[in-house]
């Protein structure tokens, strides 16, 4: 068997994995199932191809079981955002969508623009993410049978309501126990934790997501750190055309929360606050001074974090 650089493309479903082997001889497709021995064949295949780069889609978690494979395996593998691979697709002319497609249409993408290599999450962080996503989902539950007992009108439904409502509380509650217990059990995630705590409108909810689902904080420049929270302002200029910037892209859940904790922290008596205020007065509307509150809240959490110092006005 002649080995050759390549290229590999997987696109992940729930119960399988398409796969595209790019090498300078031609292309190999063949699939296997998401699971534990398709994956398994899977790194036993890539060890011999020693590829340059693995590129596998975002699929809302089923893509997690490949992805930590590979990285035990030391294989390059880049997990990417699906919107780039289709606007890729589409600026290459390739306007059908199937799975087979898809996998050759990732393995392109990485021989053409190369994405960096996914980083493997420390165990402590992924079991960390995985509560801070479990709360939400009980917390939505909640809201959800919260507005439907408002709808109910009669007593039985309200009953069984509030009953389900309860052991989501109790449910809550526990998830709150389990994410402060293995925070206290770390003594790095403690020391960050009481780091971002020391910001204001950082509690301790705020802080776990912050530990859980940006990592990357204390890490980065400010500028990467605004685009990554989604904060960043892009130009949107044509010829004399000036348009007004907007912000986009980023992560959803992170700027969710720092859209609550920069409200609570303008109503503190702090420099945010005043920051704030500054705006306002100088005739900013009222979102688009909170968004750039959000992005000097999460620039001062990275400055804390990365020079491991509590907040000081």
């Amino acid at each position: 068997m002649t080995l050759s650089p390549c290229l590999i493309g997987i696109d992940v479903s729930k119960s399988q994995l398409d796969v595209c082997v790019r090498m300078q001889a031609g292309e190999r497709r063949f699939a296997v199932a998401n699971d534990a021995r398709g994956i398994k064949s899977l790194c036993k295949r890539f060890k011999l191809l020693r590829p340059e780069r693995i590129v596998v889609e975002a699929t809302g978690g089923y893509e997690r079981a490949a992805l930590v494979a590979f990285q035990s395996q030391n294989l390059p593998v880049a997990r990417i955002n699906p919107r780039q691979a289709r606007d890729f697709g589409k600026a290459s002319g390739v306007l059908a969508k199937t799975d087979r497609l898809d996998a050759r249409l990732l393995a392109a993408y990485g021989a053409a623009l190369k994405p960096a290599l996914t980083k493997p999450i420390p165990a402590n962080i992924e079991r960390l993410r995985a509560l801070v996503a479990r709360r939400r989902q009980l917390r939505d539950m909640r809201a959800a049978e919260a507005c439907r007992r408002a709808q109910a009108i009669y007593d039985d439904m309200q009953a069984e309501i509030d009953r389900f409502i309860d052991i989501l509380n109790a449910a809550i509650a526990k998830t709150n126990k389990d994410i402060a217990r293995l925070i206290a059990e770390q003594d790095d995630l403690a020391q960050r934790a009481a780091l971002l705590r020391s910001a204001p409108g950082i509690g301790p909810v705020a802080a776990a997501t912050l530990l859980a689902e940006l990592p990357e904080l204390g890490s980065l420049t400010k500028k990467q750190i605004a685009a990554l929270v989604g904060v960043a302002p892009f130009a949107c200029e044509s010829g004399k055309w000036r348009g007004r910037q907007h912000c986009m892209g980023g992560r959803k859940s992170v700027r969710d929360l720092l859209f609550m904790a920069a409200l609570s922290a303008t109503r503190t008596k702090s420099p945010i606050a005043e920051f704030y205020k500054r705006l306002c007065l100088a005739g900013k509307p009222h979102k688009c001074a909170l968004t750039a509150v959000i992005r000097k809240l999460a620039i001062t959490l990275n400055a804390i974090v990365r020079d491991r110092r509590l907040y000081a006005p």
